[in-house]
């Protein structure tokens, strides 16, 4: 959206440039107008200038947009371990960069096997990168692994990484070295 104002003779017209030196065409003046970027994801400096009826041209004003068409890197995920005691909690963290905005949302799921969601659905841990899940019903002899995707701040999904999985244990199978 754009936004100016001329209290002399009024706004006219406007024009933009992706580098402040080769110019658009002038156009009238409108608050909106769909503009094509420069190809490539990252930051993206946008110039606009504006004339009024007389033929003033404005001082030259920019913006930083970050283009972002990749999602994030499909998470990292590492669960407490290759065995566990506990029957009703399990414990995992995760990592997702994305170069170029920011991770906003992780979303988690625990199943029997790899990217099931069959003891946990999907649940938000809004932007944390961990979680201590209890109240769970585990059974002892099953592996649980946990499934966990990325949405960055504009809204692209990661694909889905997983745990190596953690297999639940009675406790005098605990191997003593």
């Amino acid at each position: 959206n754009l936004s100016a104002q001329d209290t002399g003779s009024g706004l006219f017209q406007m024009r933009f440039s992706n580098d402040n030196a080769t110019w658009s065409a002038w156009e009238t003046y409108a608050v909106t107008k769909a503009y094509s970027l420069t190809s490539g994801d990252g930051a993206k400096m946008v110039y606009v200038q504006y004339k009024d009826k007389t033929g003033n041209i404005s001082t030259t004003y920019q913006s930083v947009i970050i283009l972002d068409t990749t999602p994030p890197a499909k998470p990292l995920v590492t669960d407490e371990g290759e065995t566990t005691t506990s029957t009703n909690t399990l414990i995992a963290s995760w990592s997702s960069p994305d170069p170029e905005s920011e991770v906003v949302e992780y979303e988690y799921a625990i199943g029997t096997s790899l990217g099931s969601t069959d003891v946990v659905n999907w649940a938000s841990t809004n932007n944390l990168n961990s979680i201590v899940r209890s109240g769970l019903n585990l059974f002892v002899g099953n592996t649980y692994y946990f499934s966990v995707k990325a949405c960055n701040s504009v809204g692209l999904w990661s694909e889905v990484g997983s745990s190596d999985g953690i297999k639940v244990i009675k406790t005098d199978e605990i191997i003593r070295k």
